[in-house]
């Protein structure tokens, strides 16, 4: 799977098709993903999201999920700019969730 952070927030299954999922829990599957480990407190959750409980982590297996920016940042590093730059598609992402039915909002000229 792959978890796109720059440009439209979206999880993007094996296949190549988007898999649904309400944006923020994409948001937070992105907060997690960025995180050296994948994991973070409840605590610090709780702090972000609302979430309750003391003396446990929540996280995500890293090994089952790719994420444009830390592929970016890869590259970057190892110097092969000319694929980070044609991995980059936008900005962070910003904004509420899509509606409902799944479609997403169009994006304002900022």
């Amino acid at each position: 799977m792959l978890l796109r952070t720059l440009g439209e927030l979206s999880l993007v299954g094996p296949a190549g098709a988007p898999i649904p999922f309400r944006r923020k829990e994409l948001l937070l599957l992105a907060y997690l993903a960025r995180r050296d480990g994948g994991t973070a407190s409840r605590a610090e959750l709780a702090a972000l999201h609302a979430i309750v409980g003391q003396g446990e982590t929540v996280g995500i297996e890293p090994s089952r999920l790719r994420v444009d920016a830390a592929e970016l940042e890869r590259l970057s590093h190892a110097g092969k700019l000319a694929a980070a730059v044609a991995s980059w598609a936008g900005d962070f992402p910003v904004g509420d969730d899509p509606p409902a039915s799944g479609a997403l909002p169009a994006r304002s000229a900022a």
